[in-house]
C-alpha cells in the first residue's frame, strides 16, 4: 500500500524479540539508543521505528500496537504516534499476527516528527470503506472541545494492584498541567480534572484480556523455527520456559531474558472467579470512558509515569506500560504528543485520547498542542542547549538554562 502511495521504503528497523516488550532490543540486532541520550531506550516494540523518526532518518513511520508499542517510543523519541480506532486500519500482515478480539486490541498507525504529517498517514493506511471520515473538511475550535484531565494511574491509593506501576514523575505531570494551563488560559477551554479509580486496575485488566481469546501463548511462538515455519502456530508445542531460564543462566539459551519471563508468566493459571471479575472491571471501565468521551470531548493522560529510562531499566519497573496498555482494551483513539525536553534533555509528552472513531479529533488537538510547545526537538539543537559531560551525561548550558523555556521547568508540582 505504501509502495501505491509513492513512499519509498527505507527499511525495516530494531523492535524487541516478538514485538513484546517496551525496550527494543533483541539477540540478533542488540539495543536501539536514544537518540537524545545514547544511554536510554527507545522504547517497544516499535522503538526503532520511532528513533529513525526524531533523529531525521526517515520522515515517517509504520508501528504496530497492543499496548503501547506505538506511543511509548513516540514518547521516549519526542515525536507523535498514533494508535487508530479498533478497525479502521488493517491488520492484515502484521505479526505475531492476531484474529478475534486481539484483533480489536491491536492498532498499527504513523509515527510522525509532525502533527501535519499524522492524518494522511493515517488516511492512506486506513481501509477504504472505513468508520472515519477523511474527506469532510474538519474544523475543530479548540476553545469548544471539553478536557478531561487525569494526572495519574490512581498510584497513590494502594489496593495491592497500583504497587505494580510507577507514580507519575514530578515533571512528567508538570508538562501535562502546562497543557491543562494552555488550554484553560490561552484558548478558554473548559477542562475538568478527574480521578478515575478503575485505572489503577490497568495492568490486570489488560492481563485478563490479552489472554481470554483462544489465541496462541507466547511459549507457541517461541518455538517456531525454520523447520515448522509451514506449521499453524496453534499446533507448535508450548516451549518449556522454566527450562529456558536455566539455559540461559548458563549461556545457552537464544531467547531474551525477557521473552522468557513473559512465558514463564503466562503459565500461571488465574482463578476463574478473577477473571471474571477482571473482565466485568474492564467492560464498566470501557463503558465510563466511552460515556465520558461523547462528542467532542478529549481526556489527557500521561504517556509514560517517566521519560526515557536507561538501558535495561525496563526490567525492574516492567509493568508501566500499563499507562498506555488500558487504552487498548477500552478501545479509541489516542495520540501521543511531544512537549519538549525535560530537565536532562529527554523528551516529555502527553497522551490525547478521543472517542471511538474520533481519531481526527485527537489529531487536530495534537496540531494545535505542536504549535503550542513546539513539538518534535531536533536532538542536534539538544546537543547545542545541554553540555555532555561524560561521566555525568547531559547538564544544562548555564548559558541557555535562564531562557523561558527551561525556566518554566522548576514549577512546583504538590
Amino acid at each position: 500500500g505504501e509502495r501505491w502511495c509513492g513512499a519509498i521504503i527505507i527499511g525495516l528497523t530494531n523492535t524487541s524479540e516478538l514485538a513484546m516488550w517496551w525496550e527494543s532490543h533483541n539477540p540478533v540486532y542488540g539495543f536501539t539508543c536514544n537518540p537524545y541520550d545514547l544511554r536510554c531506550i527507545v522504547g517497544g516494540s516499535s522503538g526503532g521505528e520511532a528513533a529513525a523518526v526524531a533523529s531525521g532518518c526517515s520522515m515517517m513511520g509504520i508501528g504496530s500496537d497492543i499496548g503501547g508499542s506505538i506511543r511509548m517510543p513516540a514518547f521516549f523519541n519526542g515525536v507523535f504516534g498514533h494508535k487508530p480506532s479498533p478497525y479502521l486500519v488493517p491488520n492484515k500482515g502484521q505479526f505475531p499476527g492476531d484474529t478475534g478480539e486481539k484483533d480489536l486490541y491491536l492498532g498499527l498507525g504513523p509515527i510522525c516528527r509532525y502533527a501535519d504529517d499524522l492524518e494522511p498517514m493515517l488516511k492512506l493506511l486506513s481501509f477504504k470503506d472505513g468508520p472515519v471520515d477523511f474527506e469532510t473538511p474538519l474544523n475543530i475550535d479548540i476553545k469548544k472541545v471539553k478536557f478531561i484531565s487525569v494526572e495519574d494511574d490512581g498510584w497513590n491509593q494502594f489496593d495491592g494492584w497500583s504497587v505494580f506501576t510507577s507514580p507519575v514523575d514530578r515533571e512528567v505531570k508538570l508538562a501535562q498541567r502546562r497543557v491543562v494551563n494552555y488550554l484553560e488560559s490561552s484558548c478558554g477551554a473548559q477542562v475538568e480534572r478527574k480521578d478515575i479509580p478503575l485505572l489503577r486496575y490497568s495492568l490486570p485488566i489488560w492481563m485478563a484480556h490479552i489472554n481470554n481469546n483462544g489465541m496462541p501463548k507466547f511459549s507457541q511462538y517461541c518455538s517456531a523455527t525454520k523447520d515448522n515455519s509451514d506449521t499453524s502456530t496453534y499446533d507448535l508445542p508450548l516451549k518449556n520456559m522454566y527450562l529456558e531460564m536455566l539455559k540461559k543462566f548458563v549461556g545457552k539459551s537464544d531467547h531474551s531474558t525477557y521473552v522468557i519471563i513473559t512465558g514463564m508468566l503466562e503459565r500461571i493459571p488465574m482463578a476463574k472467579a478473577s477473571l471474571d471479575q477482571l473482565l466485568a472491571m474492564g467492560k464498566e471501565l470501557r463503558d465510563l470512558i466511552h460515556e465520558l468521551l461523547d462528542g467532542d470531548t478529549v481526556l489527557i493522560y500521561p504517556s509514560h509515569p517517566m521519560t526515557a529510562p536507561r538501558h535495561h531499566m525496563p526490567c525492574f519497573t516492567c509493568f508501566n506500560f500499563a499507562y498506555t496498555a488500558i487504552w487498548n482494551i477500552i478501545g479509541v483513539p489516542v495520540t501521543q504528543v511531544p512537549l519538549g525536553l525535560d530537565k536532562n534533555g529527554l523528551p516529555l509528552g502527553v497522551q490525547i485520547i478521543g472517542g471511538l472513531n474520533k481519531d481526527r479529533l485527537t489529531i487536530a488537538v495534537a496540531r494545535d498542542l505542536e504549535e503550542a510547545f513546539g513539538g518534535w526537538v531536533d536532538p542536534e539543537e539538544k546537543y547545542k542547549v545541554y553540555k555532555y559531560e561524560p561521566m555525568r551525561g547531559f547538564n544544562q548550558s548555564p548559558k541557555l538554562a535562564t531562557s523561558a523555556s527551561q525556566t518554566n521547568l522548576v514549577d512546583t508540582v504538590e
